[in-house]
């Protein structure tokens, strides 16, 4: 029996939806509970650790080819989802990002890459 060439193959993982842009999340949060949730949550340095956030968009700006997406920050640490399209979310919409965490700074979270949605539609 011949092979499937490897494109058919991914094509079928893909439709079968076994293929992701990036692993599960570790961790799912709001910027309600985040605080909580990230207490004792120390990822060795350079593993790939994907965390969702759910929360209102305070920041919306694009530049230099990228997107950035701020949420959380007045009881919790602010998290900046960095990407390459608003998907027109304004500022004041609530919002879904989904990427790999890096803690620059006790009050400061980088998401990057990042990916964006409606809250509940992943």
């Amino acid at each position: 029996m011949p092979l499937l060439p490897l494109a058919i193959i991914a094509a079928l993982l893909i439709s079968r939806g076994e293929v992701s842009a990036q692993p599960a999340p570790s961790i799912y949060t709001t910027c309600e509970a985040l605080v909580a949730d990230l207490r004792g949550f120390d990822p060795p340095e350079g593993d790939l650790v994907v965390i969702e956030v759910n929360g209102r968009l305070a920041v919306a700006e694009v530049g230099d080819g990228l997107a950035y997406m701020g949420v959380c920050g007045e009881d919790a640490p602010k998290v900046m989802c960095v990407t390459y399209k608003l998907n027109g979310f304004k500022v004041g919409d609530d919002v879904t990002v989904t990427g790999s965490y890096r803690r620059l700074a006790p009050d400061f979270i980088v998401l990057d890459p990042c990916l964006n949605a409606q809250p509940g539609r992943e």
